[in-house]
């Protein structure tokens, strides 16, 4: 089965397709720019497609012999839905690895269109939200019957320029928790609290993170709020200050902001891929029962690399029905834990659960 890797050239795309190849696989590189993704086509040795997603015409012909498209092209708010949209209408599996909680909903809703096309949807291979939708999962097996999900998730390490793209975005629209079953708006720094993460203490604030709506699929759980470090000071001001965001609605202001960070960021240096870990903590609890659980990951983005690459290696084995999924319910979680193994592969083999 040929597989594909759309956005090529960004940060991420480019170690998912270097660590694909070190493992034996040959994806096709794809994007927009045939100048921005030939370097690394000529490096690897892999072929190039080019097409947009401007038409489903073109995004089509663009898929024709592709079964699986893992797509990494961001903002996926634009992105995601001409892509997914086109490969459940010619039937290939469709992976991306957004963290945007309206396109991991939006992506859950086709459910029915992927089963008659025999597609299999999978948003969020990443690690967001593979990393929490796990956390997630195994909290939910301790307190079955739970009513709340706090989770929170620091790395230092920093962010690629699509990631600081997307942040700048979503930055007007406030926080979003989902609240008695229902996705609730309010103010960022609305909620912040101390997180006791296994290395040390953190302070943190309430974010929009995927968890939202994957951990309310995969768990049915009606109250849920996802936390990232930031000193108190930090918290103080941007609740002064939310409202100056606004501007960021304005298109031609945030098109402007979104070019400045591609000139300016990259993503973390392999140093820190390398040695830099990051750290989960959550809590799940009802009226009579809590329990908390922390995780040590690798870091950020060499985690999506290898969570990325374990569902495409499950969908080139055809261990997964057509269908739409969160992570954790296409896959095992207690073999998402093991990632960093060579052989997890083998392991969600074994386990018969996928």
């Amino acid at each position: 089965m040929q597989w594909m890797i759309y956005g090529a050239n960004g940060y991420t795309a480019r170690l998912i397709a270097r660590e694909a190849v070190r493992r034996g696989l040959r994806p096709i590189l794809a994007g927009r720019s045939a100048e921005k993704i030939q370097p690394l086509a000529d490096e690897l040795s892999l072929p190039v497609r080019i097409f947009d997603l401007n038409t489903p015409g073109s995004v089509k012909q663009g898929l024709e012999g592709i079964g699986i498209c893992l797509h990494c092209a961001g903002p996926f708010s634009q992105t995601a839905k001409p892509m997914r949209d086109a490969a459940i209408s010619v039937g290939c599996h469709y992976l991306d690895i957004t963290g945007e909680y309206q396109v991991l909903e939006d992506s859950y809703q086709s459910q029915d269109a992927a089963r008659a096309a025999g597609s299999v949807v999978i948003s969020g291979v990443g690690f967001d939200v593979v990393a929490t939708d796990t956390l997630a999962a195994l909290l939910k097996e301790a307190v079955p019957e739970a009513t709340h999900l706090e989770m929170a998730f620091a790395d230092s390490a920093g962010p690629s320029a699509g990631t600081a793209k997307t942040m700048l975005e979503s930055l007007p629209d406030g926080l979003t928790v989902r609240q008695n079953g229902k996705l609730e708006k309010m103010p960022m720094g609305e909620h912040h609290k101390d997180i006791p993460f296994a290395d040390k203490n953190r302070h943190c604030v309430a974010i929009s993170w995927g968890d939202i709506v994957t951990a309310w699929h995969s768990a049915h759980i009606p109250n849920i709020r996802v936390y990232f470090p930031m000193d108190k000071k930090q918290v103080g001001f941007i609740r002064r200050w939310h409202g100056m965001t606004r501007v960021l609605k304005w298109q031609p202001a945030l098109r402007f902001m979104q070019k400045v960070v591609e000139r300016r960021v990259d993503g973390p240096s392999d140093d820190a891929l390398a040695t830099r870990r990051t750290q989960l903590w959550g809590r799940i609890w009802n009226e009579s029962e809590s329990v908390e659980k922390t995780l040590d990951v690798p870091q950020g983005y060499q985690y999506t690399v290898l969570s990325a690459l374990f569902a495409v290696e499950q969908l080139l084995a055809h261990r997964v029905m057509p269908g739409a999924y969160t992570p954790s319910q296409a896959f095992d979680p207690h073999t998402l834990v093991l990632l960093e193994r060579e052989n997890a592969q083998d392991i969600a083999l074994e386990s018969g659960a996928i």
